[in-house]
């Protein structure tokens, strides 16, 4: 039996936000929660919903997250801040498609500024729109490479996200796809 050697990936750092910091006083606090999550203490949907919520309480916006993952060839949200994040990611399971799915697919940032002026996917907008979510931003998870879904937040006003909520998304999709890798990973090594 072969062992693996454990994996510290307790403290995580965030290096592309710092200059974020500088303006927001907020952000290190954030970080400091992010960074006292015990990856490997808690199931992976419990992460998730953490990490959700902190990014939550970062946002300017009035604003609902959740996070889609590919699981068993099959989309599902691992985690979501509330109801309506959670109905507009089944409907997008649903179809089929939209931005979430699109996010993850194409391992692009889909950022819509003004749910109702955009057209890319028109039966989404409209429930969308009907959930209270008037712009959204999706953003890629990436583990070893490999797209497996995507972090997702959904505003309650058109152009919700600006560059600094942008950087601010991308670090937190960062810390989840490094959860997901963890999660993994320890799932690999029970295995053995």
């Amino acid at each position: 039996m072969v062992g693996l050697a454990p994996v510290d990936r307790t403290a995580v750092r965030f290096p592309a936000t710092a200059h974020l910091t500088d303006t927001d006083p907020g952000l290190p606090a954030a970080f400091r929660q992010l960074e006292r999550i015990a990856l490997d203490d808690q199931p992976i949907e419990d992460t998730l919903a953490a990490v959700a919520q902190i990014a939550k309480a970062l946002t300017k916006a009035p604003t609902e997250l959740s996070i889609t993952l590919l699981r068993e060839r099959a989309w599902a949200t691992a985690a979501f801040t509330g109801q309506p994040a959670l109905r507009l990611d089944k409907w997008q399971h649903e179809l089929g498609h939209g931005p979430s799915l699109h996010a993850a697919a194409s391992n692009q940032t889909v950022l819509i500024n003004d749910m109702a002026s955009d057209n890319r996917w028109p039966l989404f907008a409209a429930e969308a729109q009907a959930a209270g979510a008037l712009s959204l931003l999706s953003i890629p998870l990436q583990v070893n490479g490999h797209v497996v879904g995507s972090l997702n937040l959904h505003a309650e006003t058109v152009h919700a996200f600006d560059a600094r909520e942008v950087a601010l998304a991308c670090a937190f999709a960062a810390y989840a796809a490094l959860a997901l890798d963890n999660a993994q990973s320890l799932d690999r090594s029970q295995a053995l």
